[in-house]
């Protein structure tokens, strides 16, 4: 398998540790973002081939990122994530979707089903 930049949004630090680490021990080059707004300025400078985002932040959320990443012409393979809460959050995945969105997974994410997934969008 082939490394690739990932850049990982979530505004929850456990998280974004958690996700950097295992996706850093899959053999990739990570990024971390903590909000929408922090997505938009490291894809300026670094337009990472997989972007793992949180749905739910404040500010700019993942819906909107996702929205503002394909209408600026991004071809970057995204994953939609989300916990399910009290609402099992399938709403905001569909959303996510809609936005452009390639994937959609629920926290807790799997370390063997996030592999699944970076495999899939990495060219073998």
């Amino acid at each position: 398998m082939t490394a690739r930049r990932v850049l990982v949004v979530d505004d929850d630090s456990h998280v974004l540790a958690v996700l950097e680490k295992a996706i850093g021990r899959l053999g990739h080059a990570v990024r971390t973002a903590d909000s929408g707004e922090r997505a938009l300025e490291i894809y300026e400078t670094d337009s990472c081939g997989i972007i793992l985002t949180d749905i739910a932040m404040p500010g700019i959320d993942g819906v909107e990122l996702i929205r503002r990443l394909r209408l600026a012409g991004s071809r970057a393979y995204i994953v939609a994530i989300r916990g399910g809460g009290r609402t099992g959050g399938s709403d905001h995945l569909d959303l996510a979707l809609k936005a452009g969105a390639d994937h959609a997974m629920r926290k807790p994410v799997s370390l063997a089903e996030l592999q699944r997934t970076i495999e899939q969008a990495t060219p073998e």
